[in-house]
Formats: structure tokens, C-alpha cells, sequence
């Protein structure tokens, strides 16, 4: 499993102004970046704890994949 970011729903890649960093703060493991308006996931920081999905107000973050 590892954590997806769907760009066209997230926050703050929606609106130039939203200051949105709930995903970001949550995660433990300083897995998830922001460059200008977009949000990267590192793959290889990220331990799958689902923090992030949890705490997305607009479910752009969902866990995916598997074995």
C-alpha cells in the first residue's frame, strides 16, 4: 500500500490562495512536500500510516496499491 495524491482534488493545488497544510503536518516522516501548488509524496519516506488520508478535508489522498 502506499499513499495517492489525486492533484485535481486537493486543496490546495485548487485555489493559488489556500495555505491548506493539514496532510503535511500530519505526516510523520516528512513524506509529503510543497512546490508553488503542487503536493509531491515521496515514496520512499512514506511508511503508509494514513495519516494524511485521514486528515485531507477534501479526500484527495487515498491509500493504494498493494501486495
Amino acid at each position: 500500500m502506499s499513499a495517492a495524491l489525486c492533484l485535481e482534488s486537493c486543496v490546495r493545488t485548487l485555489s493559488i490562495k489556500s495555505e491548506c497544510a493539514k496532510c503535511k503536518e500530519a505526516c510523520g516522516f516528512d513524506a509529503i512536500s510543497f512546490d508553488n501548488c503542487s503536493v509531491r509524496i515521496d515514496a520512499l519516506k512514506c511508511k503508509d500510516c494514513a495519516a494524511c488520508v485521514a486528515l485531507c478535508p477534501s479526500g484527495a489522498i487515498t491509500m493504494s496499491g498493494g501486495g
